[in-house]
């Protein structure tokens, strides 16, 4: 675990994120070779670089000299939407997709971001007011940092955790929980990872997201893998689903009305 997190590359995860990754390897890799290699496949996945980090530092500069002048706000939030290609899929659908899922569930008090990366920067886009109590949580301990600036400079009653909400679910209750694009991930990191988040979160309603195209723009049916197993459970735990379809995105809403 040292190791892993001394590396460059990995400085920035959650040791939560470390050590469960590199104890699940352990038990399948006895020799220390193999299970590095194994752990390092496996972070990958779950970090996904790939997809896009912001230059942080420069990041926080525009948003503080953006500060009091909503367009250049804006913009500087767009900037960073960008960044990752999970929230720049979204872009063009922005608006409909979060207003379209709070239209269902009602307007949030408090709201759980199960696995944000740049997702809170399209909190002007919502429509939530400032009094929601926004909790985002996230494995890297640099966009942590910046979305907690940003919570700050908007005025926004929330805040930014460094947390694996595999390894430990928030505390507490909530209107809505998202888990966006993350599903389908969480089962590559550990089967029935991704219900296991689901289940154990505290909220009303959970909105699952899969995307509908793969990085390369092609339509993908990846919520075809988890569909049936979500809605099975939900049917068993005596949870309702209600689907949403987006221009490439579907949303699998989970209501818990016991939650």
């Amino acid at each position: 675990m040292a190791r892993i997190s001394a590396m460059r590359k990995y400085r920035s995860l959650s040791p939560q994120t470390v050590d469960d990754v590199v104890r699940r390897a352990a038990a399948r890799h006895p020799k220390e070779a193999p299970l590095l290699r194994s752990a390092r496949e496996t972070l990958h996945r779950v970090a996904a670089f790939y997809l896009g980090e912001p230059d942080y530092a420069r990041a926080e500069e525009e948003l503080v000299a953006a500060r009091g002048d909503d367009g250049k706000t804006e913009e500087a939030c767009l900037r960073l939407l960008r960044c990752h290609d999970s929230s720049r899929e979204r872009l063009p659908i922005m608006e409909s997709f979060y207003r379209g899922i709070f239209a269902r569930t009602g307007t949030p008090g408090a709201l759980l971001d199960l696995a944000a990366a740049c997702n809170p920067f399209a909190f002007r886009w919502m429509g939530l007011p400032r009094s929601v109590l926004y909790r985002a949580f996230d494995i890297n301990a640099d966009m942590v940092r910046l979305v907690s600036r940003y919570f700050e400079l908007e005025g926004i009653a929330g805040a930014a955790e460094l947390r694996d909400v595999l390894c430990d679910p928030p505390e507490g209750s909530a209107d809505v929980a998202l888990l966006l694009k993350m599903y389908h991930c969480l089962e590559h990191r550990q089967r029935g990872a991704g219900w296991e988040v689901v289940s154990r979160t505290n909220a009303r309603f959970v909105a699952v997201s899969f995307p509908s195209r793969n990085l390369r723009g092609r339509r993908a049916d990846i919520a075809g893998n988890y569909r049936d197993e979500i809605l099975e459970r939900s049917r068993s735990a005596g949870w309702g689903t209600e689907e949403l379809a987006f221009d490439g995105e579907l949303v699998i809403l989970v209501r818990k009305g016991g939650a």
